[in-house]
């Protein structure tokens, strides 16, 4: 994954015309963590990756190799899955159905924490589907505890996070939905 990701982003980088210090000011990953990542010798944490695709303005799942085609099936082959080594936390970006909204499941081992997400466009919304296990979202202020069942829908145009404070495997889908510019 790393190579293609790489070279996404250094594709992506050069396209805007952004030296690799100013994607570094945008992304607060660091120019020298960038460098390795664009060369494929680092392998990116989840959270630097999505830093790194939303300072490109790019949905994770396109810099790690999905595109999506005229179906509306994507078989398991197809989809995008990332691993964070330091958490433990899967990531299979599943559909994009339309420019703006991502359908990604998530999951986290029993106590798995992935790092706070920085804020999305002003009017970004994230609604959350526990499908196994419990959930805690915190949007800003606002913190709430999900179960297996539960939904709820917060907005991510401010610092957020989720984690499975459970002894046992969170499995949960997310749906991002960013509103069109």
């Amino acid at each position: 994954m790393e190579k293609d990701f790489g070279v996404e982003v250094r594709r992506l980088r050069q396209e805007r015309q952004l030296t690799l210090e100013e994607l570094a000011q945008l992304s607060g990953v660091s120019r020298a963590a960038l460098s390795k990542i664009e060369r494929g010798e680092r392998n990116p944490s989840l959270h630097y990756a999505l830093q790194i695709a939303e300072a490109l303005g790019r949905p994770l799942s396109e810099l790690v190799g999905y595109r999506p085609t005229t179906s509306t099936v994507v078989r398991g082959d197809q989809v995008s899955r990332m691993v964070d080594e330091d958490t433990g936390t899967v990531r299979e970006a599943l559909l994009e159905p339309v420019p703006g909204t991502e359908i990604i499941r998530y999951t986290l081992p029993p106590g798995g924490a992935p790092a706070a997400f920085r804020p999305h466009p002003p009017g970004t919304q994230e609604s959350f589907v526990v499908l196994s296990g419990t959930l805690r979202v915190t949007s800003g202020e606002t913190t709430v505890d999900l179960r297996a069942g539960d939904a709820a829908v917060l907005p991510a145009d401010r610092t957020h996070r989720f984690d499975n404070p459970g002894a046992t495997e969170t499995v949960m889908l997310l749906v991002v939905l960013r509103p069109r510019t």
